[in-house]
């Protein structure tokens, strides 16, 4: 694992520092001279950055194993399945209707956990309508 610690968290501080380097394109408003639109994205990158260097430090002193044990494969393997769901859903939501799609990722997600079945389809279809009726007739914001 240290060598996976040692290189996310290099990958993490680049993506980081490129991202804290794009704030300084934002705009701001004649009239804000230290307080911006870019303050809050800047705080929070400084933040991931200083805990990813701590992380670098920590992954130093490890020991060094294999990168994924064989006790850790069928974890893996439902982390890649439940990213999967997601991408899907992700690409699906111009094409699908969004309770549909939503209710479908939502109720695969629960599946993966493995929570029981009833719970799972109440849960996945409830949280859709509410997510789609919040946005639709409060935000006034077309999902």
């Amino acid at each position: 694992m240290r060598a996976a610690n040692i290189m996310f968290s290099f990958v993490m501080i680049a993506i980081c520092g490129f991202l804290y380097w794009e704030t300084y394109n934002f705009t701001t408003m004649f009239t804000q001279d230290k307080i911006g639109t870019a303050f809050f994205p800047r705080i929070i990158l400084a933040l991931i950055i200083i805990t990813q260097l701590i992380e670098l430090i920590k992954s130093f002193k490890l020991e060094n194993s294999p990168i994924l044990p064989r006790s850790m494969w069928p974890i893996s393997i439902r982390l890649l399945i439940f990213i999967a769901v997601v991408v899907l859903f992700i690409s699906l939501l111009g094409v699908v209707p969004f309770v549909v799609n939503a209710s479908i990722s939502l109720f695969l997600l629960c599946l993966i956990l493995r929570l029981p079945f009833v719970p799972s389809v109440l849960v996945s279809v409830g949280l859709s309508v509410v997510v789609y009726f919040i946005f639709r007739e409060g935000f006034n914001i077309m999902i």
